[in-house]
This record gives C-alpha cells, structure tokens and sequence, in this order.
C-alpha cells in the first residue's frame, strides 16, 4: 500500500488555483470591458452630439475617467508579472509615511464622495519616518483605501489610524462595510482571489490588488494581515513598517524652467490611430510634428530633419525600434537627437 494523501492534496490545490485562474480571467475580461464600453460609447456622443455642450463635455469626462481606470487595471497587471519575475525596483529613501498617506487619501476621496461614506484621519502630529519608496508605499495605501471604499455600502464608514510603536509604524484601515468571508481570511492575499462574491458584482476587483499589497509591504520589510468578524461585519487591514531616522536634508535648488514650446518632434508609431492622436496632441502642445510609420521611415527622416525628439515605437514591423535606435546612435551627426521609447511591452 501506499500513502497517496500528499498527492491528493497537491491535485486539490492545483484544482483550486486553475478555478480561480478561470476565475479572475473571466473577471479580467468584465474589468476591461465594462470602462471600454463607456469609451466607445461615450465616442459616438462626441460623433453625433456636437451642437450640445454639456453631453460633449460629459462624455469627454467619461473617456478620460474610464482611460485612466484601464490604465489603472493593466499598471497592476505588469507590476504583479514584475513582482513574479523579480523585477521590481524600489528606489528608496527616508520619508515622512504622512505624506504619502495624505496623498494617497486625496486620490482615493472622490470614490469615498461618490460612495457616500464618511471618512476619518488619525495620523500623529510629529513626522514618522520609514525607509522605502514613495511611489509604492502610496500605491499600498491608495489601495487599500480604494478597497475599502469599493466593499462599504453607501451611508457606511471608513477610519485610517497610523500610530507608531517602539521600531515601527502601524497603520490601520478600518471599514464597516461587506467584510471578508471567515473561509477567504487564510488566502485573500493570494493572487487572483476576488474579495466579492459574485462575477456580477461590478467593482469586484481582479483579485490581485491585496497580493500586490503584500509584495510590496514584504520588499520594504514590513507585515500586513486582513482581520474581519464575517460577511457584513466590516475589515480591517493592518499594515506594519519598520521606523527609520530621517536623513539629513541638503538645501534644493530649483532647476530654471526650460521653454519646450515648439519642439521639432519625430512620431514613428506604425499604429494609425494611435499615431494620429499622439500626433495631435503633441501639435496642441504647440510642437510641429511630423510621423513615420516604420522603422525605415523613421529613420529616414531622423538622418535627413535632425528632430530634437524621437518618439520610436519599440514593436515596429521590419525595422524594429531597438534597430532604428542603435543605426541613429552609430551616426555621430544625430547625437542632438533624444530618442524616446514608446511600447505597450512591460519588459525593461
């Protein structure tokens, strides 16, 4: 005979994991698509609309929330394919967690507003300082916040308290909103676990928010744990940090501000659209612009117009970007020329 409960339990969890795989890309795909259905709609007002300020106006709104909210959605998704692949780097430095969290607050008051929440702040008056990297530590706490705020029901109430002990900080984000299922406690920090309940639950989250939380909470030394009294008894979230001492502040002096108007700038994108656009915008900018839509155009041109800026697409058919980079940097004529990369890619 032989014990086969190790084997058993393996294909158990495997089984669980391809679940909330099938899951979270079912989920992925509502996420995407629910803001891209307001950009597409909101498109056709701008078409059809144009004699009536206010839908314009209202739809331009729309566009750029719901951008930003993809933006949002798929920032998170390389930065947990970062953390999978060990290629997050977290540039640190001595700083006030005060700040950060007051920032991260401000972020997150319009979705509290919108919600009909209230909100408390309870941060101590003196600085409490904690090594680490500004832009990650505010992306923990913006999310948890928006976390909170997504899970309370109107009328409902959210309390952030940050205190410091001994050697650390302790920060605490309380809500009383849908709370957190006893059975979910153990794993909600796994990645592409969903705190709500049900696929039609429309701010259900992608599931890997808290998993980037703990990444990121682990990289700068710290804990963070879930506590909840079961579903509709509220959260919360309890992060800890390691107390540093400030570092010593050299005087700063302001850099004389440069003049980019009218900029001779270079697009070389193979995409139509999204060459007309940056385009477009770069020419309300004030800058003249002129495109190339391959490498060898793009090149081309940099060798024959000299621009003072190149935005070169890195996934460009026959030439790519890497190759039209390393021909303009062979030429020492074109070392007035600032190339830029432009890529969807989340490689470095």
């Amino acid at each position: 005979l032989r014990d086969i409960t190790q084997r058993k339990r393996r294909e158990e969890e495997n089984r669980k994991a391809l679940r909330r795989r099938d899951q979270f890309l079912a989920v992925l795909s509502h996420e995407l698509r629910t803001p891209l259905a307001a950009i597409v709609n909101a498109s056709r007002i701008l078409q059809r609309a144009a004699d009536d300020q206010r839908v314009l106006s209202r739809a331009r709104d729309v566009i750029d929330t719901q951008s930003r909210q993809m933006t949002r959605l798929l920032d998170d998704l390389l930065d947990v394919s970062r953390i999978c692949e060990g290629k997050i780097e977290l540039r640190k430095e001595a700083i006030d967690l005060r700040e950060t969290i007051h920032q991260a607050v401000q972020v997150v008051l319009p979705l509290i507003g919108e919600n009909r929440l209230g909100f408390d702040l309870d941060v101590p008056r003196c600085p409490i300082y904690v090594q680490g990297d500004p832009t990650r530590l505010h992306q923990i706490f913006a999310n948890l916040l928006t976390n909170a705020a997504k899970y309370t029901e109107p009328g409902g109430h959210i309390r952030l308290i940050a205190e410091h002990d001994r050697s650390e900080v302790i920060v605490r984000i309380r809500d009383d909103g849908i709370g957190i299922d006893p059975d979910k406690l153990d794993f909600i920090f796994e990645p592409f676990v969903q705190e709500g309940s049900s696929l039609a639950k429309s701010n259900g989250g992608m599931g890997i928010g808290l998993a980037l939380v703990r990444s990121l909470v682990g990289f700068h030394g710290g804990t963070v744990v879930a506590e909840s009294k079961g579903l509709g008894r509220g959260s919360t979230f309890t992060v800890r940090l390691p107390l540093t001492t400030p570092a010593r502040r050299t005087a700063r002096h302001s850099a004389p501000e440069s003049n980019v108007s009218e900029m001779r700038i270079l697009v070389v994108e193979d995409n139509p659209n999204a060459r007309e656009m940056l385009q477009t915008v770069l020419e309300l900018d004030g800058h003249e612009v002129a495109v190339a839509e391959s490498g060898l155009q793009g090149l081309e041109m940099i060798e024959f117009q000299r621009p003072e800026v190149a935005l070169v697409d890195i996934g460009l058919p026959g030439l790519d970007g890497y190759q039209v980079a390393r021909a303009v940097r062979k030429n020492p004529q074109n070392d007035g020329v600032f190339l830029v990369a432009l890529t969807g890619y989340g490689q470095p």
